[in-house]
């Protein structure tokens, strides 16, 4: 039950309405003193959790001694509010896009954090046409291949026949140049080359620092241009 809690909770239930839904969901209906005694939830907030999610819709009593409580149907419910949650997260969105000050970015962006990381690297992928995927991590590409088509890929790589079976057009760095996905170590910091993106006028690269996976987003059309051309300056022939 604690994984469904986490998810309810990541929707907006409060811990509390979360366990007691869930309680109810999986059990079908029960007392007050069994979603007590199931959900970790204290006896004295039972009812009040109760209440608050009667008048969202989301339970419904059975009247009888003792009062018995069930949840309705949670594929309907949940359903509904997923659509409310994506209504939100569109509206919040297209506010944010629309203010004056969103135009107004600074062009170069560092991001930390696997979470960060992601996200960032899917908004870009999202909005792209074709993407230059420079990599030498299969793992990475696999990521990518959820997101963007094969034919909208480009990979440039030390070794070809590490992406080989992908039906992906890739191309080989000359080998004089494949150590740039070698770690260095300077002033006793271990530095390492995961990934580069770059889409139109945009890149997105991500980045090993030590223990620290760092992304930077450049939105800079002559550093994409300077960065297109030496990749492509790099292949072998």
């Amino acid at each position: 039950m604690d994984e469904t809690v986490e998810v309810l909770k990541k929707l907006g239930f409060r811990d509390y309405e979360a366990r007691v839904y869930a309680t109810l969901a999986m059990k079908g209906e029960a007392t007050a003193s069994e979603i007590h005694r199931m959900s970790g939830v204290p006896r004295n907030k039972v009812y009040e959790v109760l209440r608050s999610l009667e008048d969202k819709g989301m339970v419904e009593t059975v009247k009888s001694s003792p009062a018995v409580f069930r949840a309705i149907d949670p594929e309907s419910v949940l359903e509904e509010y997923k659509e409310q949650l994506v209504s939100a997260v569109d509206t919040a969105i297209r506010s944010i896009k629309e203010s004056e000050d969103f135009s107004l970015l600074h062009p170069v962006w560092c991001v930390r954090g696997v979470a960060g990381i992601k996200n960032r690297a899917k908004a870009m992928l999202q909005k792209s046409e074709e993407v230059f995927v420079i990599t030498a991590n299969r793992a990475y590409l696999d990521m990518i291949l959820k997101i963007k088509n094969p034919e909208e890929i480009t990979v440039v790589t030390d070794d070809v026949k590490k992406f080989s079976g992908l039906n992906i057009k890739t191309l080989e760095l000359k080998e004089e140049f494949s150590g740039i996905f070698n770690d260095a170590v300077i002033d006793g910091v271990r530095y390492s080359f995961e990934l580069l993106l770059i889409s139109g006028y945009e890149s997105f690269g991500v980045y090993r620092v030590g223990n620290e996976l760092l992304g930077v987003s450049i939105s800079l059309p002559l550093i994409i241009l300077f960065q297109k051309m030496i990749f492509l300056g790099l292949l072998a022939k």
